[in-house]
């Protein structure tokens, strides 16, 4: 009777243990270990570390979407003992919810040197919104992004007056993804690229309204390092406004000490 009784514990505790591992993964189950660099540690998988706190301010967090919405093969059960689900998963396709900015991309030159989402966005669980100061696709940050590979464009941008503009917090200025595009950028010698010599203008035209195309050729990636007429222009703009500061500064301080004069003699000028 006892042995059959621990026979029964040992059949039940196994057939427990069976379905146990049967059982589809929630997406609540997943941060007890991707949330935590010990247990990714111990595994040697530091990189598939979620920070559950980025995660919720995410574009993604907001929306609602889950780790199964994107990860759907997750919820099956494991094939090794370093998971409760299937090693690897699958590769995520961001076209399942972005299929027309998936297919611009393809076409792209971007799609075509092989570029992907997460090359441009960053780690998909931080992806925060453009107009957030710290997204990746931001406008003060398109330079230091798109300079991973256009080093030398990305350089002299950095020296260009809207760039400057954007510095100073004026977030309607022009950066790398307001000339140039974003997920359908095509070689500027194709007539549907916006870089094209023809109607590149009407890029400009957006915000200096009634440009022509010599208006936009004034415009270049050329460092203002290198001797011409941005050179120049640049160096006596540098002069005109160090100038008028220095103007501005001395007339304000015999200003003051016009009105301190005043105020001790009881006369005025």
């Amino acid at each position: 009777m006892v042995l059959c009784f621990r026979r029964s514990g040992v059949v039940l505790f196994v057939f427990s243990l069976l379905y146990s591992l049967s059982l589809p993964v929630f997406a609540d189950d997943c941060l007890s270990c991707h949330g935590s660099k010990d247990v990714m540690a111990g595994m040697g998988k530091e990189k598939l570390v979620v920070d559950e706190a980025m995660f919720k301010k995410s574009v993604h967090g907001k929306a609602g979407i889950d780790c199964l919405s994107c990860h759907t093969d997750a919820s099956t059960s494991s094939n090794s003992g370093l998971a409760p689900h299937k090693v690897p998963l699958s590769k995520v396709d961001c076209n399942s919810c972005h299929q027309e900015v998936g297919e611009a991309l393809k076409k792209s030159i971007h799609g075509e040197a092989g570029l992907s989402c997460t090359d441009c966005h960053g780690n998909a669980h931080e992806i925060l919104p453009t107009r957030d100061m710290n997204s990746k696709t931001n406008p003060i940050n398109q330079p230091k992004v798109c300079g991973v590979c256009h080093t030398e464009q990305s350089d002299t941008f950095r020296d260009n007056f809207h760039y400057k503009r954007l510095l100073i917090g004026n977030d309607k200025s022009a950066s790398c993804g307001e000339c140039h595009g974003a997920h359908d950028i095509i070689p500027k010698g194709q007539p549907g690229s916006l870089m094209n010599e023809g109607s590149r203008h009407k890029m400009c035209d957006k915000c200096h309204v009634g440009t022509n195309e010599k208006f936009a050729a004034g415009f270049s990636h050329k460092s203002l390092k290198q001797k011409g007429i941005p050179y120049y222009a640049a160096a006596g703009l540098g002069i005109l406004t160090t100038f008028t500061f220095l103007f501005v500064m001395v007339h304000t301080i015999l200003d003051i000490i016009a009105l301190i004069r005043e105020r001790l003699t009881g006369k005025s000028h």
